[in-house]
């Protein structure tokens, strides 16, 4: 594949983004799918014409151990909430009769 494919560098812009924790069209998720929503691309281009790229990406994801620093600080504030809510939840009265 040739490095001037649009395409192509769309996905590496995208894989940088990603891997940044700077989505800018997809949930931040590192996966394939959300790379290809970060790359403005259909799925099937990763999977069957720039596999060496969803291959790299997957890799680095590998290395990197998990989700972007942006992703882990919202998972920890959705466990915070969670956790508010069934203290709150503990609090309350019961209403039932």
């Amino acid at each position: 594949m040739s490095s001037d494919d649009p395409d192509r560098r769309a996905i590496q812009a995208a894989v940088g983004r990603l891997l940044a924790g700077t989505p800018l069209r997809s949930t931040g998720e590192l996966t394939v799918v959300q790379l290809a929503a970060e790359a403005g691309v259909k799925r099937w281009l990763l999977t069957h014409r720039h596999r060496d790229l969803a291959e790299q990406f997957r890799a680095r994801v590998r290395a990197a151990g998990g989700d972007p620093p942006p992703v882990v600080d919202l998972k920890a504030k959705i466990g915070q909430l969670a956790e508010d809510n069934a203290r709150l939840r503990a609090e309350m009265p019961s209403t039932k009769p």
